[in-house]
C-alpha cells in the first residue's frame, strides 16, 4: 500500500538517495549496492540504475546488478547482502562457495538480509546472519496475517580489523 502516485514516489526516492550519497561523499569512499526485493523488483532496479547514472562522473563504486547475493570485503570483514530468500542456515556455505578467496582471507563474516522485515539475528559456525527491520509501514497483507513489527532503519559500523563495532537503529514512528 502506498500513498501518492508511483512517479511522485520514484522522484522522492531518487532525491533522497542523491541527498544521502552527497552527504556521505566527503566522509570517505562510497559504495552503493542494490539488492532487489519482491515488493519493488522493477522499480528498485530502475531507481538504482538512475542513481548510478546521476553519479556517473564521480568516483563512487556501484553494484546495481540483479545478482541475488552480493559480497564485499573490508579488511578482515566479509559481508554478504541479499534480499534473503535462501535458507539462512545455508548462507555461510553459500558465501564460502561463491567467494572462496575472500572467505580464506576474512575472519569476520556477516550476512545482512531484508526479506522478513523484522529483527532476527543468529550465528551459524561463526557467520552472523541478520535480518533487518523495514522502514515501510504495515500494509493490508501484513495486518491481516498478524505481522506487526517496529519500523526502523539500521546501520552497522565495521572496523577494518575488529569487525562489527557498532550498530545504529533509528525507529520510525
Amino acid at each position: 500500500d502506498t500513498d501518492g502516485m508511483w512517479h511522485e514516489n520514484f522522484l522522492r526516492a531518487k532525491d533522497l538517495y542523491v541527498e544521502v550519497i552527497e552527504m556521505l561523499m566527503p566522509l570517505g569512499n562510497v559504495y552503493v549496492q542494490f539488492n532487489d526485493s519482491n515488493h519493488d523488483r522493477m522499480s528498485g532496479f530502475f531507481l538504482a540504475q538512475t542513481i548510478e547514472a546521476w553519479f556517473r562522473n564521480s568516483d563512487i563504486t556501484f553494484d546495481v546488478t540483479m545478482r541475488p547475493r552480493k559480497y564485499f570485503q573490508y579488511g578482515v570483514n566479509l559481508i554478504g547482502t541479499s534480499h534473503g530468500e535462501s535458507k539462512e542456515a545455508d548462507l555461510p556455505l553459500i558465501m564460502a562457495t561463491e567467494c572462496p578467496e575472500e572467505w580464506a582471507t576474512s575472519t569476520k563474516r556477516y550476512w545482512y538480509c531484508h526479506h522478513i522485515h523484522h529483527k532476527k539475528s543468529k550465528e551459524y559456525m561463526g557467520v552472523c546472519v541478520e535480518y533487518l527491520r523495514s522502514s515501510s509501514g504495515t500494509y493490508g497483507w501484513h495486518s491481516r496475517n498478524g505481522y506487526l513489527s517496529n519500523k526502523a532503519l539500521e546501520a552497522f559500523v565495521h572496523d577494518v580489523q575488529e569487525g562489527q563495532v557498532c550498530r545504529l537503529t533509528q525507529y520510525i514512528m
